[in-house]
């Protein structure tokens, strides 16, 4: 009897240089989806800091395994588990789909690591009003992931993981007394 999945992976284009002559990476997953466990993590919600804490609220109550299984998810496809758990406004979807490689890898790791061990992930918004110099392109929103995780092992094998990840999403609004000249 087959207890495994098997799901195709995207390879990353670092990996990809790295191993040419690897064309197709496959994982074997248990057959048991985290929606099978608990249906409430596949209910989407809105991207704001109550939907965030529903999902986690959810994430957070599988059993260790499946709960790995959706950090690595995280971890590989950031982007698209966003887009499976949330519902986003048209300029949320725009703005995540223009979301470089780099912040989409870091996002992805710090919050695959930050769900596996179950730590405090918080959305925090915030509104500023920014003063625009000539030649400055105007930007409406600002994306700011930070963590301050700490893993601590002893001899016994034993880890204590801390610490927290912070979603800072500022909004920016220009001064409307500081315009630049056209």
């Amino acid at each position: 009897m087959n207890h495994s999945r098997k799901i195709k992976v995207p390879l990353s284009k670092s990996f990809k240089n790295s191993f040419p002559h690897i064309k197709t990476a496959i994982l074997f997953l248990p057959k048991t989806k985290i929606s099978d466990l608990n249906p409430k993590v596949m209910e989407k919600q809105p991207f704001n800091e109550a939907g965030l804490e529903h999902v986690l609220q959810s994430l957070y109550e599988l059993p260790d395994a499946d709960l790995t299984e959706a950090s690595y998810a995280f971890r590989n496809q950031p982007k698209l588990w966003i887009v499976g758990h949330f519902t986003l406004e048209p300029a949320q979807l725009e703005f995540l789909e223009r979301m470089t490689p780099a912040a989409t890898s870091f996002l992805g790791h710090q919050g695959g690591f930050a769900m596996e061990h179950r730590l405090p992930v918080t959305l925090i918004k915030k509104q500023e009003t920014v003063a625009l110099t000539k030649g400055d392109k105007e930007q409406d929103k600002l994306f700011k992931p930070t963590s301050n995780f700490a893993v601590q092992t002893d001899s016994m094998g034993q880890d204590v993981v801390s610490g927290d990840l912070k979603l800072e999403v500022t909004y920016l609004h220009m001064d409307q007394d500081k315009q630049p000249n056209a």
